[in-house]
């Protein structure tokens, strides 16, 4: 299979280019990953080629990060209800309606402003050294804590202005490092290189101000996620610079039902740990939120295989019913023949626009290892108003995921009258 690509790709958001990067297919499942301080979506350009062959992934520049536009202070509120209300309108400009979110360091905040506007909009959750408990915070933000967040002098600034130097950004990268040279010095040298525009570093302490705000936020957030139990997987570093270990297991307290994977890694978890992050949220999605039926099938499994598709089918949505194919699907339906989730959702569309009031009914016929065998009956009436009775059978293989990989479909139709529907 070929190397999924990554598109630079921009927005206009309330008058700035907000830039992300962008991979996988549009009819996957939808996923966002939201940076942390001090980066941008390229702390995630490892991560995304590694998720791109199972979601829809986009990692957006928060404004005066990354390639997004440098606001002005003076008439831009440099705030993280701002982050949260562009990073908004930047998701729906893209058509990410629903969608998991991973999140890291200032990719929490942001999170937490728009599932508890839009509770509907997550699918499922996953966090990376992003607090949101008191008891997660180490010294290091002493300087925040009990100086600028209570007096924002100028001296109280050029304090906290040294996190925004080359060495110091280069120390938020290592510390805690198990494998140090898996991480690329380019990190620290291009978040150095945009911390030198205009007006950057008062974008980054007018941050380090609001954050104040967050903390007050935090019990909100965590009476949200106690309510909501949204499915969650937890990576935490726990060599990081400015969060404790146990700031990642108090995440354990609201969602017991959270996995947890502690790793021996600092604040950028997914710099050295890369493969365990990718491997597990690969599993957490198919196994927690989508419910993993895999080969080899029993016939317990099988039958819940066919009621699925069933139910997938019956929905008519196509994107929905793609995401149970594999990215590189072959199937032949009748005389067509389709690759792919993209040429799938294409012929379902033209399928339902010419099959209406689709209506089906799966039996299972036989399974074997990794694959089943269907036989299935469905109605619909075209636009004249003649229904139909089309039957057929299907024989089906998947891979180790649970995905179908093949799907090789007989169908014949027949005439009916509408009295004769026995499929509602």
């Amino acid at each position: 299979m070929d190397a999924p690509q990554i598109f630079h790709r921009n927005a206009v958001i309330d008058g700035l280019n907000i830039a992300c990067r962008e991979a996988g297919e549009p009819g996957s499942p939808k996923l966002v990953l939201l940076p942390g301080f001090p980066a941008s979506s390229h702390q995630y350009r490892n991560l995304i080629p590694a998720l791109a062959d199972r979601f829809h992934v986009i990692a957006p520049d928060y404004p005066g990060f990354g390639n997004s536009d440098m606001p002005d202070p003076a008439s831009f509120a440099c705030t993280f209800d701002k982050l949260a209300d562009v990073t908004e309108a930047f998701l729906k400009d893209r058509g990410f309606d629903r969608y998991g979110l991973f999140v890291q360091d200032y990719g929490g905040p942001v999170c937490f402003r728009l599932i508890t506007r839009n509770p509907d909009a997550l699918d499922w959750l996953v966090v990376q050294n992003s607090n949101a408990y008191e008891i997660g915070f180490t010294k290091a933000w002493d300087g925040f804590r009990r100086a600028l967040w209570k007096n924002r002098s100028a001296e109280n600034e050029a304090a906290l202005a040294a996190f925004l130097e080359h060495g110091a950004i280069k120390t938020i990268y290592l510390y805690g490092a198990k494998n140090p040279e898996l991480i690329s010095p380019d990190n620290w040298k291009s978040d150095f290189g945009f911390m030198e525009r205009p007006n950057a570093r008062r974008v980054q302490l007018d941050l380090f101000y609001d954050y104040r705000k967050n903390v007050e936020l935090d019990p909100k957030w965590q009476a949200f996620l106690m309510a909501r139990q949204p499915k969650t997987i937890v990576f935490w570093g726990r060599n990081d610079l400015f969060f404790t270990p146990e700031g990642g297991e108090a995440y354990l307290n609201d969602l017991p039902n959270a996995e947890m994977h502690r790793l021996d890694a600092g604040y950028f978890a997914a710099e050295d740990s890369l493969n365990e992050i990718a491997e597990g949220m690969h599993r957490c999605y198919s196994e927690k939120v989508v419910g993993k039926v895999a080969p080899p099938f029993t016939l317990e499994s099988a039958a819940r295989k066919v009621q699925l598709a069933e139910d997938a089918w019956n929905s008519r949505e196509p994107e929905r019913v793609a995401l149970s194919y594999s990215p590189d699907s072959e199937w032949r339906n009748r005389t067509d023949f389709i690759r792919g989730r993209k040429e799938i959702v294409a012929f379902l569309k033209r399928k339902w626009a010419k099959e209406l009031d689709y209506r089906l009914k799966k039996t299972l016929w036989g399974f074997r290892e990794n694959r089943i065998a269907v036989s299935f009956e469905y109605e619909w009436r075209d636009a004249g108003g003649q229904w139909y009775r089309s039957y057929g059978n299907e024989l089906w293989e998947f891979d180790d995921e649970g995905l179908m990989r093949r799907r090789l479909a007989s169908i014949n139709d027949a005439e009916i009258a509408e009295s004769d529907r026995h499929i509602f």
